[in-house]
């Protein structure tokens, strides 16, 4: 089943990652607009070929024109699907004609180092491998180099080399040769452009460069990504394709490098989970149903279930994922819809021992739909492949009430915190952001010790409860304004009153309280849940009422919540316990 499931994620597959692309309205515009972008660029490189004045000066005019659509900044969530929508955008939505005539040259910054220092050279030599592979199909011969630099060919042998070119030819074309592999050793950048300059003129077709997954780094690290993507832009003809995410984009339209160059931009929504799940079945379904599917598709995968298997297999992840959207949203949810990580989660989700696949068959076969209980999917998705909640284990669920455990305070803290971050108005294009030192200073009108704060503050920010405006900013003392992210906010609602949540954390949490551990070890031994629930609950009130003096004030009604509604869930399960 692992194996089975693990073909979703399309790491070895890029067919299905193509293939299951969810679209929607503005990717649709997005790929209309670059189509056209592509139409007009391999127009212009048709005029100049042509070389007569009356398409000379059309060529200047549609430039005038057009000049600026040359560089596309695909705007996105992180894990939105930006990489995926340019590749499949030239591999199967751009005409096939029009494709021809584009020479793509895609880099993965993802494969970067992360040194602001050397990017430029990474990137200089990056690109040339990409523009010598496409040109040449690798290592260049020198009647290849003199074709791509015939312009500085000419100039030597009409200039300072024209006594060594009538001469000796032999050492003429030695001392080029030389001289080209000096110039791609000490001028990289130099050497890059005339590359590209010979995409156009000597193989008539638009370079096409792309800079992949640029958004894997920080807001300073992606202005001068762009920076370097713009002097290519100005210096040479090539279509840009730049994917940034939506924070980089509005922040440095307001304060960096965007600001002061003219592009064309895309945004690119982020799909449900559920929409991506549903894709990524169907087209299993679809492999199985086709003479490809019922064999090599799969076997070649290492799946070595029989079709009718893989048949009531992906029919019992229809009715699990499909029929009910609380699975599919909790899931998105916890990798703060980030696809690829919402597709390992499931991919856990899927095998956990908790979730009943006997009851997924059975369902199957008896063609009834499933219908697994909220508490049950919260099991499986707290406890994973355990029968306890793997403490410090977990990549997507955390215990938010032992993120920190060096200095002595509420157990409640991180709850609060994500609390405060709930209660932030959202302002438009902005989100719900607010300063550090204001969230800090939320907890200290509680009388919670603000080094406690600040430690539990950049426990959220590691764990992805919260986000800083540059979502790439894990350290509280790097961080600016903060936003409680879509992980936090599932993390805040089960903190408050999920019983599986509150099971799961009374045995894997640290307690200060003898008597409150004996009683919660007991029920666990004779696995009375709804009374380790309640006594945990509890627990945790009683600690929180050491450390924490809410204000009574409207302002802080949510707060003063916190504490009453564990106190009524505990009041609730020892009443149903005794029944």
């Amino acid at each position: 089943m692992t194996t089975f499931f693990r073909r979703l994620t399309g790491d070895d597959d890029p067919q299905l990652i193509e293939a299951c692309f969810v679209e929607s309205d503005d990717s649709r515009t997005a790929e209309r607009q670059l189509t056209r972008i592509a139409e007009s660029m391999t127009a212009r490189i048709k005029d100049l070929e042509t070389g007569g004045g009356a398409q000379l000066v059309e060529l200047i005019r549609r430039t005038a024109d057009t000049q600026r659509h040359e560089f596309v900044v695909i705007v996105g969530q992180k894990g939105s699907g930006k990489s995926t929508f340019v590749t499949r955008f030239f591999n199967l939505v751009l005409p096939e004609p029009l494709a021809k005539q584009c020479s793509v040259l895609q880099v993965d910054l993802a494969d970067n180092p992360g040194s602001l220092e050397t990017l430029v050279d990474w990137l200089d030599r990056a690109f040339l491998a990409q523009a010598e592979i496409a040109l040449f199909e690798g290592s260049p011969n020198f009647d290849q180099l003199k074709g791509a630099f015939f312009d500085e060919y000419t100039r030597l042998k009409k200039g300072p080399w024209k006594v060594l070119h009538d001469t000796d030819f032999s050492e003429f074309s030695q001392r080029f040769g030389d001289h080209i592999e000096q110039l791609r050793s000490t001028q990289p950048h130099v050497y890059l452009e005339g590359l590209i300059r010979s995409v156009v003129g000597g193989r008539k077709q638009v370079p096409v460069l792309v800079f992949d997954n640029t958004d894997h780094f920080d807001i300073d690290f992606q202005q001068r990504v762009y920076q370097y993507a713009q002097s290519l832009y100005e210096r040479t003809f090539c279509l840009v394709i730049l994917p940034i995410t939506d924070r980089t984009s509005w922040q440095l339209t307001k304060h960096g490098a965007i600001q002061s160059f003219e592009h064309e931009s895309f945004f690119l929504p982020t799909p449900g989970t559920q929409q991506i799940l549903r894709k990524r079945v169907e087209f299993l379904e679809s492999k199985i149903d086709s003479d490809e599917g019922g064999g090599r598709y799969f076997t070649d995968r290492g799946v070595s279930l029989a079709v009718r298997d893989l048949r009531a297999f992906t029919n019992a992840l229809q009715r699990l994922f499909l029929q009910s959207a609380t699975t599919a949203d909790w899931i998105g949810a916890l990798a703060n819809y980030e696809i690829r990580r919402a597709l390992n989660i499931a991919n856990h989700f899927i095998v956990s021992p908790h979730l009943r696949v006997e009851d997924l068959v059975g369902a199957y076969l008896a063609g009834t739909s499933v219908n697994v209980e909220n508490n049950v999917i919260e099991r499986a998705l707290i406890r994973g492949r355990y029968d306890i909640y793997p403490q410090a284990m977990h990549d997507s669920v955390q215990n938010v009430y032992a993120l920190e455990a060096s200095m002595e305070t509420t157990p409640l803290l991180g709850v609060r915190l994500l609390q405060a971050l709930a209660d932030v108005p959202t302002i438009e294009r902005e989100g719900a952001f607010i300063e550090i030192e204001n969230l800090e200073a939320v907890a200290t009108t509680m009388s919670i010790d603000a080094r406690a704060t600040r430690m539990w503050i950049d426990q959220l920010l590691k764990t992805g409860l919260i986000l800083n405006f540059d979502p790439t900013v894990l350290d509280v003392d790097k961080a600016s304004r903060v936003e409680i992210s879509p992980a936090g906010g599932l993390h805040l609602a089960w903190a408050r009153s999920s019983f599986e949540y509150l099971v799961a954390m009374s045995v894997t949490t640290a307690l200060l309280d003898e008597v409150r551990h004996s009683e919660i070890r007991l029920a666990s031994e004779r696995q009375r849940f709804r009374t380790m629930a309640a006594s945990f609950a509890e627990y945790l009130a009683a600690e929180d009422s050491l450390f924490c003096m809410v204000p009574d004030h409207t302002t802080y009604s949510s707060q003063s919540r916190i504490r009453s509604g564990l106190l009524e869930s505990a009041a609730k399960w020892r009443v149903q316990r005794r029944r």
